[in-house]
């Protein structure tokens, strides 16, 4: 530690003929001084202390995060539906437009699902870039369409360019048990999300 001597005293490289800069000099080892006989009294936790804060901190998380879980909505699952629900939309308005037979091709053991178009020769090609493939954790329950319950194999819906649609109802779920149903209307084609099983195909 740096001890400054005393106002009166001069160690040779401090100015008497200023001062302030003398007086500056004082108050920092005055401070100095007085950190160094508080620091003794200074008390801080102690390594079994902090070891049990950690314990208990992390038996309450242990408890409580099952709670916030299933509070929290279904993220993977829903953002599947959501994509799924936006190619559906997609294959109905080409199949409009296009005036040429549209499918959905769902494959339930692998998550995946493609867009596919009718040529004129009954040849089907894919539907651009109409497809891909659930999310990891979520997986198809089973398909139904026109009162058909398809739960292996292919599950094939229909867009027609009259814009009707195989009426059908695709089951999805996620690792935690979270399901979602997309029913869709065949009369329109409209897509509507519904949280659970949901039973009823519109016809």
């Amino acid at each position: 530690m740096v001890k400054f001597p005393p106002l009166n005293q001069n160690p040779g490289w401090v100015s008497t003929s200023n001062p302030l800069l003398t007086f500056s000099m004082f108050i920092v080892e005055s401070s100095t001084e007085s950190l160094w006989e508080k620091a003794p009294d200074m008390k801080g936790f102690s390594l079994t202390e902090l070891v049990i804060v950690v314990l208990i901190t992390g038996i309450l998380l242990l408890m409580v995060s099952p709670l916030v879980r299933n509070l929290l909505p279904p993220a993977h699952t829903a953002s599947s539906a959501r994509r799924l629900s936006a190619v559906i939309m997609k294959l109905h308005s080409e199949a409009v437009f296009s005036g040429r037979t549209h499918f959905l091709r769902i494959s339930i053991e692998t998550g995946e699902y493609t867009g596919l178009a009718e040529l004129s020769e009954g040849e089907l090609v894919p539907a651009g870039d109409a497809g891909g493939k659930l999310l990891d954790g979520v997986y198809f329950v089973d398909a139904v369409i026109a009162g058909e319950k398809i739960r292996q194999g292919y599950a094939d819906i229909i867009f027609m360019p009259s814009g009707m649609v195989s009426p059908a109802v695709i089951h999805i779920a996620g690792g935690e048990g979270d399901g979602i149903s997309l029913v869709i209307e065949g009369a329109m084609g409209r897509v509507r999300l519904v949280e659970g099983y949901f039973e009823e195909t519109y016809r």
